[in-house]
């Protein structure tokens, strides 16, 4: 996790994904479809946990 002025967020390294598909030549599209799979489910828990945060 990177800290800077108190607040914290986890490193999700997506351009070190891509990266390394295009070393192993994994097709683009089905590579941009797992990044964007994973990235709704990491925006859909930020969400969630915000809300439930701001609630308290």
């Amino acid at each position: 996790m990177v800290e800077k002025a108190g607040f914290r967020f986890p490193l999700v390294p997506t351009d070190l994904i891509v990266y390394v598909r295009s070393s192993l030549r994994i097709p683009v599209l089905k590579c941009l479809l797992g990044v964007f799979v994973g990235e709704s489910v990491l925006n859909a828990f930020y969400i969630l946990l915000t809300t439930l945060i701001l609630k308290t």
